[in-house]
């Protein structure tokens, strides 16, 4: 019975020893994430969402920043993209827990096609010939061609420590 009784408490203790394991919080309850899905702060913050809205990209000669002609893909404004969000601040639940992060650093939360969701669930491509590729800017002006994503990866990066997480959205767009 001692036995079970140390190793009872040795589990306790690990699991409040380990920052992320004990009070896991729906990433979308975050403060700091809910401050991050606003476009006009997004890049401030760390993150680039913005390079996946048409007509709105991101300022900046950073590679992770900047558009790709003919692979990068968009919501088609930014209304779209705050439907979509609206949605997936009502259903998510993703847990921000720093011990399960990717090898880059993110949570991922693959999102399908729902009833909730149905209606902002589309991807665009750029339309030809509204790519715009400046030294210090590379994004689409404007949507072109519908396509129906298999999953909208939405990534939260933890911009901030171990103990002292800072959970950002870093970036979300309608994969092909």
């Amino acid at each position: 019975m001692k036995v079970k009784s140390l190793i009872y408490t040795a589990l306790l203790t690990l699991s409040f020893a380990t920052p992320g394991i004990a009070n896991a919080t729906l990433c979308k309850d975050i403060p700091s994430v809910q401050n991050s899905i606003d476009l006009r702060v997004n890049h401030e913050l760390g993150g680039h969402v913005a390079k996946h809205v048409a007509g709105v990209g991101i300022s900046s000669k950073e590679r992770l920043d900047r558009a790709i002609e003919n692979q990068t893909t968009y919501f088609k404004n930014s209304t779209q993209y705050a439907d979509f969000m609206r949605v997936w601040l009502q259903t998510s639940q993703l847990e921000c827990v720093t011990n399960r992060v990717n090898a880059e650093g993110n949570l991922v939360e693959r999102v399908k096609k729902t009833k909730d969701n149905k209606a902002y669930y589309k991807g665009y491509n750029c339309k030809i010939g509204k790519f715009v590729d400046t030294p210090n800017k590379a994004y689409c002006k404007e949507a072109g061609t519908e396509f129906e994503p298999r999953e909208f990866p939405v990534y939260i990066r933890n911009k901030g420590t171990i103990r002292d997480p800072n959970w950002i959205l870093f970036t979300i767009f309608p994969l092909k």
